[in-house]
């Protein structure tokens, strides 16, 4: 039985970003060689306002998975960052059309696998189409734990967009990623399954878009006193 690694992060008590004053700093990231990963979506309307989750893996291991809650418009476009490791794998990703909360076979859900290049930052230009693939055989030999973590306090951000990066500490590989299109109350969870090895060191980053500009931006600098 798969064990599960949870977190739970109190809105005055964080340690990556702080929304008690919104000015802690991020630290600084763990030199990676790992590869980029950029999605693009187009003609996307049928699955518009629905869950999509991505993966990332080989037959042995599963390196990263993604999920979008939900995906926003027919056009849209992510990237993670040091992702993709110097060899050939399948990008599996599937929209929840049933609505369940879980992959279940097309025509059910939609699902699609695309074969990702073996060497440097690899691009996947999607445009929605109907010839689906069973990714069942998603789950690796060597996949891991479930990721949770609950938020509380987050009542400044509520119906913000939420992102969140799990990140080993060693290497700097990006294993998951959550964006929350909208944070829907002061206490919510987020959860992304099998990313989390045993043994390994972990790094949160995670951000509430409090400006509303739709990206990141650093935190104004921390003044000595403050």
């Amino acid at each position: 039985m798969k064990t599960l690694a949870a977190l739970t992060v109190a809105a005055m008590s964080m340690s990556v970003i702080s929304c008690s004053d919104d000015k802690t700093t991020t630290p600084e990231p763990t030199p990676s060689t790992y590869r980029n990963l950029t999605v693009s979506m187009a003609s996307m309307d049928p699955h518009v306002g629905q869950v999509m989750e991505f993966s990332v893996a080989s037959a042995e291991n599963l390196y990263s998975r993604a999920v979008l809650d939900p995906l926003p418009s027919a056009q849209f476009a992510f990237v993670i960052n040091n992702a993709l490791p110097e060899q050939a794998l399948r990008f599996d990703f599937f929209a929840d059309l049933n609505g369940n909360g879980n992959y279940n076979p097309p025509p059910a859900d939609h699902a699609w696998r695309v074969t990702l290049p073996d060497t440097g930052d690899a691009v996947v230009n999607f445009t929605h189409n109907i010839s689906f693939t069973d990714i069942s055989d998603t789950s690796t030999s060597d996949s891991g734990s479930e990721f949770r973590a609950a938020f509380t306090g987050f009542t400044p951000h509520v119906s913000q967009l939420f992102e969140l990066k799990v990140v080993r500490a060693d290497s700097g590989q990006t294993v998951g990623y959550y964006r929350l299109d909208s944070v829907p109350n002061s206490d919510f969870d987020i959860e992304i399954r099998d990313i989390i090895k045993d043994g390994e060191d972990y790094r949160i980053d995670f951000y509430a878009d409090f400006n509303g500009n739709g990206t990141y931006d650093s935190p104004p600098a921390v003044t000595p006193g403050e």
